[in-house]
């Protein structure tokens, strides 16, 4: 779309059977230096203090325990939860605030290319986002009577990072009306460093009876 003597853009079409399915635009950034600050501070428990999405698992039953067991395998990190989570709440039945906060790293090291782990900080942004609109409500994205989908997402990669090493992410829906919802994440390094932050629009239906 452009290229000026700092910043370039680029614009991609995904299509499936002829049919446009996502639109991305991104904007890339020869490094620099400049002013420097930030808002949000990082204030979480050390990750090796909380237990393994199979730790927590081993004291759950029933469906709830066979979604923690499979959380690995759906995504490829290492999850730290930091407190209950809201699908945890849901499942006796009870509200939650509609936040949530985890440390995350890749279960595998990747190769010294910062391009790798742009992308697979991009990849985990969309990770769990949704479930946080949801918590008030007692309800869970995969519920049978809830619909969820990701419509809009924005990432603002703000510094290098590597997706292999601990990073802490911190998800809040601010709101949600009309079968729509907003919610937006922020990603520290173990330095406290924000290294990312999201922004999510999404689709969460009551399916059934209101």
């Amino acid at each position: 779309m452009r290229d000026g003597g700092s910043y370039s853009t680029r614009r991609v079409t995904a299509e499936q059977s002829g049919r446009a399915i996502l639109e991305l635009t991104a904007s890339f950034q020869v490094a620099e230096a400049g002013f420097t600050h930030q808002v949000p501070q990082l204030l979480a428990p050390e990750p090796e203090s909380l237990p393994t999405a199979q730790e927590a698992a081993a004291e759950i039953d029933g469906p709830l325990r066979e979604w923690f067991e499979q959380l690995t395998r759906r995504h490829p990190f290492d999850i730290r939860f930091d407190g209950e989570l809201p699908r945890v709440a849901a499942s006796r039945g009870e509200p939650a605030p509609p936040q949530q906060r985890f440390w995350m790293r890749s279960l595998e090291p990747l190769p010294d290319q910062p391009l790798v782990h742009a992308a697979a900080l991009a990849y985990a942004s969309d990770m769990l986002m949704l479930s946080t609109s949801l918590a008030p409500h007692a309800r869970a994205v995969g519920a049978p009577d809830v619909a969820a989908a990701s419509l809009d997402h924005a990432v603002w990669l703000h510094s290098p990072a590597r997706a292999d090493e601990w990073l802490c992410f911190e998800q809040e829906s601010t709101w949600a009306a009309g079968g729509r919802c907003h919610c937006s994440g922020r990603l520290f390094d173990r330095a406290g460093r924000l290294v990312m932050t999201v922004a999510q629009e999404g689709m969460v239906r009551p399916l059934g009876p209101r």
